[in-house]
């Protein structure tokens, strides 16, 4: 029975690309919006269960080389945000690989 892991990496797009996106945000909108947190997900298929070794291959080859910290085990973006927040998910999106 396949079984799916999640690995989630905050933040999810470079300084830069998060900037530009924020200052596309408030070209198009009318809110005014202050900040811009990102996170990706990512969703590894399994058949079988890992072993720890495996977990840990998986986690190095999804980890940033800098900064393998910013890869979790869960979400660090909030599940129920403050009152003047907006969460907007986009994905999950498929991959298969042959």
């Amino acid at each position: 029975m396949a079984k799916v892991l999640r690995f989630y990496k905050t933040p999810g797009l470079s300084p830069y690309v998060e900037s530009e996106t924020l200052q596309t945000l408030a070209k198009l909108s009318s809110i005014r919006i202050k900040a811009l947190s990102t996170e990706s997900c990512f969703y590894v298929e399994t058949q079988e269960t890992l072993t720890d070794k495996e977990i840990l291959q998986i986690r190095w080859v999804l980890s940033p080389v800098l900064n393998p910290n910013q890869l979790t085990d869960v979400s660090r973006l909030p599940l129920n945000p403050e009152p003047n927040c907006l969460l907007i998910e986009i994905g999950p999106r498929s991959l298969k690989i042959l």
